[in-house]
């Protein structure tokens, strides 16, 4: 894994051959993916109850897809691809779909016995609600450790010491 993805971009090296552009997409390619599979080990298995996503066990389920497109890389693209992802679940409005199941007597086919399986989805956007357990995704957040700078005290002590 490379640590450098947390740090704030890069450098762009040009060069006169036409081998560097190629080297580029290349590196940017690989670095796409290194934050692809960071993204999916440690946010998606967490990011929402799975359970919660079955509309008909067996048959149906919401399937979410999250595309997250870097305009810019001036910090940690994993923090803020984390912090874009958690906001993206919590505004998704699921609608309530309840699973319909009746007996038909008029296929002919089937001797008249039938069933006819369907979904019926509620319209009203106010009774829609976010996926469970999007409340609790979790948040990628880099922390450095830095080492103090030297007070002022330090420096008066060292000067005094030294007569």
């Amino acid at each position: 894994v490379d640590l450098s993805l947390c740090g704030g971009g890069g450098t762009l090296e040009a060069s006169a051959g036409g081998g560097g552009a190629q080297k580029r997409r290349r590196q940017q390619r690989e670095e796409e993916s290194q934050i692809t599979s960071l993204l999916q080990r440690l946010i998606l298995p967490h990011a929402v109850n799975h359970e919660s996503l079955v509309v008909w066990p067996g048959k149906y389920v919401w399937r979410l897809s999250i595309d997250v497109m870097v305009l810019r890389c001036d910090g940690c693209v994993l923090d803020a691809s984390s912090i874009a992802i958690r906001e993206a679940l919590q505004n998704t409005k699921l609608p309530k779909v309840q699973a319909v199941m009746e007996k038909g007597n008029d296929d002919a086919n089937n001797g008249g016995s039938a069933s006819k399986n369907d979904l019926l989805v509620d319209g009203d956007h106010h009774k829609a609600v976010s996926p469970c357990g999007a409340e609790d995704c979790p948040l990628v957040i880099t922390v450095s450790v830095l080492s103090s700078p030297p007070s002022a005290t330090d420096a008066v002590t060292s000067t005094t010491g030294s007569k």
